[in-house]
């Protein structure tokens, strides 16, 4: 198995590119929304990326932040024809729930004008918040097949629809307070993050991982990456509190009470499917500078368990956690000794039981709830891929006063449809959904190739189709 490092990050966030991070002497603040909210409206701030212009939306916004963070992270140099480019979104570039915007929202075409990947259609990785860390994995995977080098990149833009549907969870609060009991959510962001991954070598961040699963197997996720033990953790935190009392717990048993543990949260916003590559970003850049970063300082001294919480935290070796709301989570290690988490497997030759959930609302995911246990195989996969053509269409049946009901949002976001197939299964190892229409098939079918080229047993599903005409192909 190949060591794997990380010599180049490069952002388009809230605190600026990694330049700005590393020699600036003062945090941006949280700004008021760039839209008029409405009276139910509990969170009214946002953290935008910095110079960035407030009238870009949609594509045109996703498209900026991208090619800013993907200009920091090549800083001048050029990259090799061929080179591939693993791209990362929870929403894509929709900036509405209009059917339209959504079913393109993750057609790549034109967003990278001006990067060496002008004129590619890519497909994406899409796992809510877990999406940059999937996508990491996919990537690693490409690095060991034969590349010289692969490149990463997460991406999610602040947009009314996504704002609103965050309220309609009631997970948004104006004043974040992470791991704490008083905890009542998050102030949403934005972030384009890009890694460049190499065989790893002394002045690179050594990569471990990251360990894929579900979150009734957040454990095993955690173990794969605990050992020894690390300087800092970086979690997730945002709430609310029983959900960070459940993240605190699962670190507990596995990491000593002496490791501090932090967030990019509070300064960065929540960035969605940015997040956990953000995190891992930030871990390669205290590796490679030796700095203290006070992007990642913490207000209060400890969480609500007694677990000391960060103070402008410098650590060379580095875990980083993320925990989706689509039951998604990740685990990785930047810096340290090389670990081995390739195929991080909780099933083992066994299916696990899973407790149902609420009934859906959608009739194509009832469907695929349906016949999954007929299609279920023989024993558990190491990586569950669904390859999605286009992403499922809000319901105006779901929806009451114009906004989505909760659990209608949850079945829109693409990650949900592998999370349910793993579900039905009793699945708690790696679930990953790739969205791209037949213009992406070549850089799906290596991403495929590639894992099972590293030794995985990958079962792929194919949902062919958009709106309500679908077809599914189990187990190819």
């Amino acid at each position: 198995m190949m060591n794997i490092g990380i010599s180049s990050v490069g952002l388009a966030s809230a605190q600026g590119s990694v330049a700005d991070i590393l020699q600036s002497a003062s945090l941006n603040k949280a700004s008021n929304l760039p839209w008029e909210s409405g009276p139910w409206t509990t969170c009214r701030l946002c953290r935008p990326a910095r110079d960035i212009d407030a009238s870009l939306s949609g594509k045109a916004r996703w498209q900026r932040l991208a090619r800013l963070a993907l200009r920091d992270c090549l800083n001048g140099n050029s990259v090799v024809s061929g080179t591939p480019l693993i791209v990362a979104s929870s929403n894509g570039a929709a900036d509405k729930l209009e059917d339209t915007i959504w079913n393109n929202s993750f057609v790549t075409n034109g967003l990278f004008q001006d990067t060496p990947w002008e004129g590619q259609r890519l497909p994406m990785i899409s796992g809510s918040c877990a999406s940059g860390l999937q996508a990491l994995c996919i990537a690693s995977r490409l690095l060991e097949s034969g590349h010289e080098q692969v490149f990463v990149l997460a991406t999610d833009i602040l947009s009314r629809a996504n704002h609103e549907n965050f309220e309609a969870l009631r997970v948004l609060h104006s004043q974040p307070t992470p791991w704490q009991s008083t905890n009542a959510g998050f102030i949403p962001g934005e972030a384009a993050v890009a890694l460049q991954l190499t065989k790893y070598s002394g002045n690179t961040a050594l990569l471990s991982g990251p360990a894929l699963g579900q979150e009734e197997g957040l454990s095993s996720t955690l173990g794969a990456v605990s050992t020894p033990t690390p300087e800092l953790i970086i979690g997730q935190g945002s709430g609310p509190a029983l959900t960070d009392n459940f993240e605190l717990n699962e670190v507990k048993c596995h990491v000593n009470m002496q490791v501090p543990l932090t967030t990019p949260l509070l300064h960065f916003g929540h960035t969605n499917g940015a997040s956990g590559l953000l995190s891992i970003a930030l871990a390669a850049l205290m590796h490679k500078t030796s700095t203290r970063l006070p992007v990642l300082s913490m207000e209060h001294p400890t969480a609500s368990d007694g677990r000391s919480l960060a103070n402008h935290a410098a650590s060379r070796d580095t875990m980083v956690i993320c925990r989706a709301l689509s039951g998604a989570c990740a685990a990785a290690r930047v810096g340290g000794a090389a670990l081995t988490t390739t195929a991080n497997n909780p099933n083992g030759k066994n299916w696990a039981t899973l407790s149902t959930r609420t009934p859906l609302i959608n009739p194509i995911l009832r469907q695929i709830a349906e016949k999954a246990a007929q299609h279920r195989p023989l024993q558990p996969p190491d990586l569950l891929l669904v390859r999605l053509e286009r992403p499922i269409l809000p319901l105006k049946t779901a929806q009451i006063g114009g906004r989505l009901l909760p659990s209608a949002i949850l079945e829109i976001t693409p990650g949900f449809i592998p999370q349910l197939i793993a579900r039905c299964w009793g699945f708690l190892g790696a679930a990953i959904c790739v969205v791209g229409d037949e213009d992406t098939e070549t850089a799906a079918n290596e991403m495929i190739q590639a894992c099972r080229a590293s030794g995985l047993m990958v079962c792929l599903v194919e949902i062919r189709g958009s709106g309500e005409k679908r077809h599914v192909h189990w187990n190819i």
